[in-house]
C-alpha cells in the first residue's frame, strides 16, 4: 500500500499546528506552510529523492559566479525580508521556514518529475 500520501498529509498538519501554535497567531500562513511541507515529505517519499543529492557542477567560470550569487540571494533573501517586513521575534523564523520549504519543493518536485519520465 502507498502511504506517500497519508505520511506527507499528517507531516504537514503537525508543522501547521505547530507554526500556528507556538509562531504565528494566522492559520492562513500556518496552512501556507503546511502544504508547502506537506508536498515536499510527499515528493520526498513517493519518488524516494533527496534534496541533499543535488549537486550542481558548471565548469564554466561565469557559470560558476552566477550560481554562487543565486545561492547567496537564496540563503540572505529570507532574513532580508523578515528584517523588512517582519515585526521581529517569530516572524523571522516563520518566513525562513517558508522560504526553505519552497526551495525544498521546487527541488524535489523537479527530481520527482525528471524520475517520472524515465520511468522510475
Amino acid at each position: 500500500m502507498d502511504n506517500a500520501l497519508p505520511t506527507a498529509l499528517v507531516a504537514g498538519l503537525l508543522l501547521g499546528v505547530g507554526v500556528h501554535e507556538l509562531l504565528v497567531a494566522d492559520w492562513f500562513l500556518a496552512l501556507g506552510l503546511a502544504a508547502v511541507y506537506a508536498s515536499s515529505v510527499y515528493f520526498l517519499l513517493a519518488f524516494e529523492v533527496s534534496v541533499l543529492d543535488t549537486v550542481f557542477d558548471f565548469e564554466d567560470r561565469t557559470d560558476r559566479l552566477g550560481y554562487g550569487l543565486g545561492v547567496f540571494g537564496l540563503s540572505v533573501s529570507p532574513l532580508a525580508l523578515a528584517e523588512q517586513y517582519g515585526s521581529g521575534g517569530t516572524a523571522t523564523l516563520v518566513v525562513v521556514l517558508l522560504f526553505v520549504g519552497v526551495i525544498a519543493f521546487f527541488l524535489l518536485a523537479s527530481k520527482a518529475h525528471r524520475r517520472a519520465a524515465q520511468g522510475r
